[in-house]
């Protein structure tokens, strides 16, 4: 047997008040099962109880979020990355960067296409007593830990050469 098109979730079978014209279907009126829209059609069997799950609980947002916390850059840091960074786009190494704060730790990366892998990858790295760690990589490759950002940028200061 098809359900009409419109059945209310009450047994009282009163459905004048949800049929005003230009105005939504009230609380009592369900979404059927079918193509998605209210009112599709549904065959039930006779004698069916609808499951109808009320959304009354309140869930404080404190209690969703992530019991640790992200490691960030400070602004310290920040300004020498970026500074390292603005030296390389003028001089046409790379063209674009990302960073991104995880569970230990934060890394900041650096393309020399948009659409290519990381060239490198500069890690601050959070130890379970709170230091932090310094980490340049390329590919799979460490090339520099160290436990300042200082230290560990060093590995892109140009090389000095003897000029004769």
């Amino acid at each position: 047997m098809i359900a009409p098109l419109h059945t209310p979730v009450g047994d009282s079978g009163d459905v004048s008040h949800c049929r005003a014209p230009g105005k939504l279907p009230c609380k009592d009126w369900i979404f059927r099962s079918g193509c998605g829209r209210l009112g599709a059609p549904k065959t039930e069997p006779k004698g069916a109880r609808r499951n109808i799950t009320l959304m009354t609980t309140v869930t404080p947002i404190r209690n969703c979020r992530p019991t640790y916390k992200p490691v960030f850059f400070t602004r310290t840091e920040l300004n020498l990355l970026l500074t390292l960074y603005s030296r390389r786009v003028s001089s046409g190494e790379w063209r674009d960067y990302a960073i991104d704060h995880r569970r230990g730790h934060a890394a900041f990366s650096v393309f020399r296409h948009s659409r290519d892998q990381a060239i490198y990858r500069i890690f601050k790295l959070e130890g379970p007593d709170r230091r932090c760690q310094f980490q340049v990589t390329a590919g799979s490759r460490r090339l520099r830990t160290a436990s300042s950002l200082r230290e560990a940028l060093r590995l892109f200061e140009p090389k000095l050469r003897l000029v004769t």
